[in-house]
């Protein structure tokens, strides 16, 4: 995420998309235990990695689809 804004974004806008991506980081952080108890007090434990698993595919699917490659991939060998 930190390496799409600054490539992405125009330099106008840059300061508060970076403020965007680190509050949306900061967030994740405060609330994932929160919505972790809250589910594993409503639901099983077991349901905590269900719910994981079907967010990792919807994340995987829109970042596959909207995030886009800027520059060529290129072989890189190890010495």
């Amino acid at each position: 995420m930190y390496n799409i804004i600054p490539a992405e974004v125009p330099k106008e806008k840059l300061g508060f998309m970076m403020g965007i991506g680190t509050m949306i980081t900061t967030c994740a952080v405060a609330f994932g235990p929160v919505v972790g108890g809250v589910v594993t007090d409503a639901l099983n434990w077991c349901w905590i990695f269900i719910i994981s698993l079907f967010l990792i595919v919807i994340s995987l699917l829109t970042g596959i689809y909207s995030i886009r490659q800027i520059n060529p991939l290129q072989k890189v060998k190890i010495k």
